[in-house]
């Protein structure tokens, strides 16, 4: 059978084998140890890195590698074959991508051709026999000066961006084109990719500048290279980018009567100069609609600022008519933050008629849960409304029939507007305590600073540079201490009354309320945190308007 045939194969081989080390025709495991030794740790098997491996080894198996090609003949041939691949990439532009790496290998190969070294100027570049001798051995080793290196590198670095290009990659296009033009400032293509990239990011002045600078390397009066896109051209594979120095008049048109003389033309008009100019025509033309954009942008913020403004003046006198203290204390702006920020901020109170023509003030209002973390902004209360009407809007009781009935986010159930204590914070100003806003240009100036701050109106208040509006730092200290307590509020009390308690400082723009369950673990913590210093304001009685009472409100069995 042949498995049985295998086996003595197999068997027949190892008792060779064992026979051969018997009669000593084979290494003992002292010859095995004493060759291991003279190996060492750099032996290719035994290293981890080259930097173990003998230099020689590391040489040989490089040569190897590289099947006897130097560098420059690999740079060569790596950027050849990345121009291959760049033009498949005009039947599939999926194929861009795959030239990348081949430009990748022949920036690396570039990098490592040997340099000539400078030829001696001592005696006026005259070299003896010798000197030449051994240059031209070197020349035969291929290798490059730094002139005919920075020629080749900037090849390639334009060759990479243009597929970049293609990818829409134009960072990354930019990048090499920078490189390019470092190594040669003359290549014309990599100013006009240069200028395509900048032209498609939107940087016109950019696009622009490259353009200039394209044509101070391709005047009129020279005459042309090879135009980019034509055969050949997109990939650059053998391009610079230079113009040749000279070129043969044109034959005269055959169409021409033998008895005149043709006339010779001037040089024909430079194909990149002329991809150059009309690149540069379309970044003018694309700059001066930015600019007119930029212009009518500008108006329009102009206009929204002036329109916020004359509307904060009317809250102003709106809340000095009222008596209303005006401020903006360093808790307001974590009352004033989250994601409606911008849409509380813009809410400003302002006058309507009411009853028999009287003009009622109308405010935003913002309830705050602490409990939960969460808030309900009210866009529209009429001052002269009780508080227990917002809250039975706002959370009304099951049995009402209304769609609701307690909010998502309240866990227990126990935010109903039958079960709700609210409360504010109260300031106490005076000398070094709290900050009232002095004036109409103060107030519009500090609401301004929180519209930066929050980005109201996209960038109308941001501040030059780019930064958002804000306070500088250090400023914080303007506002100084400040002794705050808290009020209890009936909610039979006016929303007016609120507002018009002698230590009540509007935040800026909307009223703000603390609203806890009436009994709840977070009401009970925050009592007993609060209760000393506590305040309560009751509703306005016959004869009697809003009063303040020590201590909080009883809030057992209401």
């Amino acid at each position: 059978m042949p498995s049985l045939v295998v086996g003595d194969q197999i068997a027949a081989g190892t008792g060779g084998i064992n026979q051969a080390l018997a009669e000593g025709r084979g290494w003992s495991d002292e010859d095995v140890l004493a060759y291991a030794k003279t190996i060492g740790d750099n032996h290719p098997m035994f290293a981890e890195t080259l930097e173990e491996m003998d230099p020689a080894m590391v040489d040989a198996i490089q040569a190897i590698k590289l099947g006897g090609k130097n560098a420059k003949q690999l740079a060569l041939q790596a950027k050849s074959h990345g121009n291959e691949l760049f033009g498949w990439g005009k039947k599939n532009p999926a194929q861009y991508s795959n030239c990348l790496p081949s430009y990748d290998e022949a920036e690396k190969y570039a990098l490592a051709v040997p340099l000539l070294p400078e030829r001696s100027q001592a005696s006026g570049g005259e070299e003896t026999p010798a000197q030449d001798a051994r240059h031209g051995q070197e020349e035969e080793e291929d290798c490059l000066s730094k002139a005919e290196q920075a020629v080749l590198l900037s090849q390639i670095y334009a060759n990479r961006a243009m597929a970049h290009l293609m990818l829409k990659n134009y960072r990354s296009c930019q990048q090499d084109c920078t490189r390019a033009l470092a190594r040669l400032p003359s290549n014309v293509k990599a100013h006009y990719r240069l200028a395509r990239a900048c032209f498609a990011l939107g940087q016109y002045p950019e696009a622009i500048k490259a353009c200039m600078a394209g044509l101070d390397q391709c005047p009129p009066s020279r005459p042309p290279s090879r135009p980019e896109g034509a055969e050949g051209g997109e990939e650059g594979a053998e391009e610079t980018g230079q113009n040749p120095s000279t070129t043969s008049p044109p034959s005269p048109p055959p169409s021409l009567p033998p008895s005149l003389p043709p006339a010779l033309p001037g040089p024909p008009e430079d194909p990149n100069r002329v991809l150059l100019l009309a690149l540069r025509e379309q970044a003018v033309r694309r700059l001066k609609l930015w600019l007119n954009d930029q212009k009518k942008r500008a108006q329009a913020q102009a206009e929204r600022r002036a329109g916020r403004r004359t509307a904060l003046r009317a809250a102003w006198t709106m809340c000095q008519a009222r008596r209303v203290r005006v401020g903006r204390p360093p808790w307001c702006e974590e009352a004033q933050g989250g994601g409606e920020a911008r849409r509380r901020a813009e809410a400003l109170p302002w006058e309507e008629a009411g009853a028999g023509g009287v003009q009622v003030g109308v405010w935003p209002l913002l309830l705050l849960y602490p409990e939960y973390a969460t808030s309900d902004f009210v866009a529209a209360v009429e001052e002269t409304g009780m508080v227990a009407q917002v809250l039975a809007e706002v959370l009304p009781e099951e049995e009402d029939g209304r769609e609701g009935g307690a909010a998502g986010w309240d866990m227990r159930g126990d935010y109903t507007c039958s079960r709700l204590e609210v409360y504010f914070q109260a300031v106490r100003t005076g000398a070094g305590k709290g900050e009232v806003l002095p004036s109409e240009e103060a107030y519009v100036e500090a609401v301004e600073d929180m519209y930066g701050r929050i980005g109201v109106g996209g960038g109308d208040y941001a501040k030059e540079g780019g930064e958002e509006g804000g306070r500088e730092g250090g400023e914080e200290e303007k506002w100084g201490p400040w002794e705050a307590y808290w009020v209890h509020v009936h909610v039979g009390c006016r929303l007016l009354d609120v507002l018009q308690h002698r230590d009540y400082l509007l935040p800026a723009t909307c009223p703000t309320l603390h609203v806890f369950a009436r009994n709840s673990p977070a009401h009970s913590a925050f009592l007993g945190e609060h209760g000393a210093t506590m305040r309560g304001l009751l509703p306005a009685g016959k004869g009697v308007g809003a009063r303040e009472v020590p201590g909080g409100l009883e809030t057992k069995g209401r």
